[in-house]
């Protein structure tokens, strides 16, 4: 996945539920349906920083909350298969 590719990705995460299949660091492909929209993750789940933590800055690395497992959960957008954004009607 190019940067562009990996941008609309994040942006579209942001208010929307999107189903990215990628490759794990193990080799196998996995699903997930995810999303980093506040409302969408329980309030319980929701991050909250901490003075001191140290700062991850990473292009490769995209957190996200897996909305079946109900856990946070990442991937690297450069090991990303396929990725579409879940319409409601």
């Amino acid at each position: 996945m190019n940067v562009v590719e990996a941008e609309k990705l994040a942006v579209a995460l942001i208010a929307n539920v999107v189903d990215v299949e990628f490759t794990k660091a193990d080799g196998s492909v996995r699903q997930m349906r995810c999303t980093k929209d506040f409302g969408l993750i329980p309030v319980d789940q929701h991050p909250t920083p901490h003075v001191g933590d140290p700062v991850l800055l990473t292009t490769d690395l995209e957190k996200v909350f897996d909305l079946q497992a109900q856990a946070w959960r990442s991937f690297k957008p450069s090991r990303v298969i396929s990725w579409y954004v879940e319409v409601n009607e």
